[in-house]
């Protein structure tokens, strides 16, 4: 469930969730946002979206793992090899 700040230090529950505000170009555009953070930062960004297109980058930037749409399960793993990602379906 996400939140929303409405005073100080206080939070209530979201009706909905970012996702299903978003339209398709905004959401295209937040991805390519985590993307460039990913490269720029050198972190891995995992990004986990109920309307689908879940992904993990790698410190560089670069895509490990993309989960479309559907019940799935988005997973990555750093070994010394380098990354792995995986998708599981649920149902």
């Amino acid at each position: 469930m996400s939140y929303r700040k409405v005073a100080a230090a206080q939070y209530e529950p979201c009706k909905a969730s970012l996702a299903e505000h978003l339209g398709e170009p905004d959401l295209l555009a937040s991805t390519r946002r985590l993307e460039f953070f990913s490269h720029q930062f050198s972190i891995a960004v995992l990004m986990a979206n109920a309307r689908g297109n879940s992904a993990l980058w790698d410190e560089h930037g670069r895509l490990i793992v993309r989960a479309d749409r559907g019940s799935l399960l988005l997973v990555g793993q750093r070994t010394q090899q380098g990354w792995q990602g995986d998708i599981i379906p649920l149902r």
